[in-house]
């Protein structure tokens, strides 16, 4: 997949989930110089205050809020990519 966005010249920002780590990942994204949006950081935060049910339901899928904690992460990227 990513081959063929970088053959088409289509941007890509590859995205890990939250609590979880994947090294392949990260590989790929230096790889291939894509960018990687990780948000362990601000959840780890977010996790030290005692905010787990705030930002996660018990299965550990993100709650509207926790979407909300990667959908700034990730148009930070977007913009930092656009300047």
């Amino acid at each position: 997949m990513i081959k063929l966005c970088i053959a088409n010249k289509i941007n890509l920002i590859l995205l890990e989930y939250p609590e979880g780590s994947c090294e392949e990942m990260y590989f790929l994204a230096q790889q291939y110089n894509v960018p990687l949006v990780g948000y362990n950081n601000a959840f780890l935060k977010l996790l030290r205050q005692g905010l787990r049910d705030k930002y996660f339901v018990p299965d550990g899928h993100c709650t509207k809020e926790g979407y909300g904690v990667m959908a700034e992460a990730i148009a930070e990227e977007v913009l930092r990519i656009l300047e």
